[in-house]
């Protein structure tokens, strides 16, 4: 494997990213998941389209020519591959961290109320009052994973097939459904 490919494909994953934080510092989009599969499938492309041209205008002997590693065969293709495996990677990660963690909550509240410690009733009436798992909820709706109905949740065809897909990841890795 040529490092070319490493690097080209950690930088056109970068590209991405780095359009990720700023979008999302200008304003949070309302379907978060399917904006991140749109941003991290086009803006790897079109780094690659400007960076060839801007190279271009500037000759093969400019400083942004020679950041430009040389392909050869599949290597172009091969540096997509890593580009959109780590965007997948980091798309199917991304709710998981911008959530509430319940694990990352408990130990907050644990520490702000140090030495004395917190008790098991006063972290789950903060989670009540709060309503920790409000935002969640209407983050799926927002995501089209769940519909309401009469004041009833139910998922989607779309969060019917995103459960399928994990449940069928949690059997593979021998985990029980909705635990660990």
């Amino acid at each position: 494997m040529q490092w070319s490919i490493l690097y080209y494909g950690f930088l056109l994953f970068a590209a991405g990213l780095a359009t990720h934080v700023i979008l999302w510092r200008i304003r949070h989009p309302k379907r978060q998941i399917m904006t991140l599969f749109v941003l991290f499938f086009f803006v790897p492309m079109l780094f690659h389209v400007l960076f060839r041209i801007v190279g271009g205008l500037y000759g093969a002997s400019g400083l942004l020519a020679k950041s430009i590693p040389p392909f050869a065969g599949g290597e172009l293709p091969a540096a997509f591959i890593l580009c959109y495996a780590l965007s997948l990677t980091y798309i199917f990660t991304y709710p998981a961290a911008q959530a509430g963690c319940p694990t990352f909550v408990v130990l907050m509240l644990i520490k702000a109320a140090m030495p004395r410690g917190a008790s098991k009733d006063e972290i789950y009436t903060y989670c009540r009052e709060k309503g920790l798992f409000g935002l969640e909820v209407q983050d799926l709706v927002d995501e089209d994973l769940i519909t309401e109905k009469n004041g009833q949740l139910a998922p989607t065809q779309k969060g019917k097939n995103l459960l399928g897909i994990f449940s069928f990841m949690r059997k593979v890795f021998g985990l029980p459904p909705g635990r660990g």
